[in-house]
């Protein structure tokens, strides 16, 4: 990471998103934007992938930290819905709910989202869609058809 953020800077890149998909690199996020404060903007989330890995129920330490560093960073996410490894509806049913609780914190924080989505694009875009209209908040939105 430390080599990505000086050659970004050495091109002219800056300033750079750092997005996280789970406690760990919640931490390693923080502390990167930490060493290069205004060169990398941090955001807090938790991966879809992440959610269906562990399930809902030990997502815990997660959420608090996400909860507790909302109000410190740039961006809410990685968040979003993926249903190549979500495939029963119970783990659909979770990434909704996690991703629904993403949603709440960048609402609560005036936070824009950045999202992610593969093999449920229409199901995505009506929650970005309907996240925006409530709150008038950006979404940044990217998705595999794979």
């Amino acid at each position: 990471a430390e080599d990505a953020v000086g050659e970004a800077a050495a091109d002219g890149v800056s300033p750079i998103v750092a997005v996280s998909q789970d406690v760990d690199s919640m931490s390693a996020v923080l502390a990167l934007a930490g060493r290069y404060p205004g060169q990398v903007l941090p955001g807090l989330g938790i991966h879809p992938c992440t959610v269906t890995e562990r399930g809902f129920d030990r997502l815990a330490p997660d959420l608090a930290l996400l909860s507790e560093r909302a109000a410190d960073v740039a961006v809410i996410g990685e968040t979003g819905l993926d249903y190549k490894w979500a495939t029963s509806e119970q783990q659909q049913a979770e990434q909704l709910r996690v991703l629904e609780l993403h949603f709440a914190t960048a609402a609560r924080h005036h936070k824009p989202v950045n999202l992610h989505s593969r093999r449920c694009l229409r199901q995505t875009l009506e929650h970005a869609v309907a996240f925006h209209r409530d709150t008038g908040l950006a979404v940044q939105m990217h998705w595999f058809t794979e």
